[in-house]
Order: structure tokens, then C-alpha cells, then sequence
């Protein structure tokens, strides 16, 4: 496994089954010790679902690739992306950044 530096990676995967094996995986590579690997799914009571993001202060909107947002939101017909009511709104320069990739992709 490379050295990806500092920070946070988020994965999305198909089912609780695939997710608990993964976080198993993880955890077993003596590389990775020192990471933390948290499940995160739907069916979690909401204290297991802190536990993933507890020790995080700025907002997840503001940690994440966005293009998969910008996405969802033009495929859903929100073209406007400045204009959407974000509950916490992201960095400018993300947006800019993800709308780019959808451009050049």
C-alpha cells in the first residue's frame, strides 16, 4: 500500500456484508495499525453512527470530493449548484474543482 499521506478516505460499498468485511480486512494489514476504520450504514443506532464522525470539526461537505454531488444534483435538473440550499455549503473552489472534472470527464 502506498503512502497516501494525512487524511480521510471514504468508501462507498454495496452492503453491510461487504462493509464489516472490509473494515476486518483493514484492520488485519499490520500497515495499518495506526488508522481507524469505521462502518458507517443506515442500519447503525445513531451512537454507532457518531462514532465515525465524532472526531471531525469541520463538516463533511467540506472534507469530501464533491463531484459525485455536483452529479446528482445536475442529473436531478439543479443546474444552478451556487443556488442550492446546502445546509452547511461547501468551499467554493471544491465546487469549481468538481465541475470541472465532470466537464473534462
Amino acid at each position: 500500500m502506498g503512502d497516501f499521506g494525512d487524511g480521510d478516505f471514504l468508501i462507498f460499498m454495496a452492503g453491510a456484508y461487504e462493509i464489516h468485511r472490509a473494515v476486518g480486512a483493514l484492520e488485519a494489514r499490520p500497515a495499518l495499525r495506526e488508522s481507524k476504520a469505521f462502518s458507517l450504514q443506515g442500519d447503525l443506532c445513531p451512537e454507532e453512527q457518531n462514532k465515525a464522525t465524532a472526531d471531525r470539526e469541520e463538516p463533511e461537505i467540506r472534507r469530501l470530493d464533491l463531484a459525485e454531488t455536483m452529479l446528482t444534483l445536475k442529473s436531478g435538473g439543479w443546474n444552478d449548484t451556487a443556488a442550492f440550499p446546502w445546509f452547511e455549503g461547501p468551499d467554493a473552489g471544491a465546487v469549481d474543482r468538481a465541475l470541472r472534472l465532470l466537464a473534462d470527464l
